[in-house]
């Protein structure tokens, strides 16, 4: 497995995520169900507040959330560029390839909004943890 990448936020400077924190991310941008995104969050919140390590709960989620934005970019821009030169080689199949685009981008719309619904989620779920273990 890949270990953790390093991204640029906004105001935050260039952070290495956790693999732990990683792999949330990348479960966010591969659209896997809330419950599976939340489990996972759960436990990193368990394993931190468990053995008394500071978690800014707020910070934390902006850059797992920044990198899923980043993944799903990268993989946006992909298919636009794949896309693209599928429309420059196949002359009367560009309706057919923008179609394709346009539920690619689609797509993408759907998962940041699932992303911003789960961020909330997690975020009530943090308070919640932190609550019951640290209390």
């Amino acid at each position: 497995p890949r270990g953790p990448s390093s991204i640029t936020y906004p105001n935050v400077g260039s952070v290495r995520l956790p693999r732990d924190l990683a792999a949330i991310s990348t479960m966010l941008a591969d659209r896997k169900p809330p419950a599976v995104v939340l489990d996972a969050w759960k436990q990193y919140l368990t394993r931190r507040v468990q053995s008394r390590q500071p978690i800014d709960v707020q910070t934390t989620l902006q850059q797992v959330t920044g990198q899923t934005h980043a993944q799903l970019k990268a993989r946006t821009d992909a298919a636009r560029k794949r896309l693209a030169d599928k429309m420059n080689t196949l002359g009367d199949d560009a309706q057919l390839a923008n179609v394709e685009m346009q539920n690619i981008l689609q797509k993408q719309q759907q998962t940041l909004q699932m992303m911003s619904n789960i961020s909330k989620m997690m975020y009530d779920t943090a308070t919640a943890v932190i609550r019951k273990i640290g209390g």
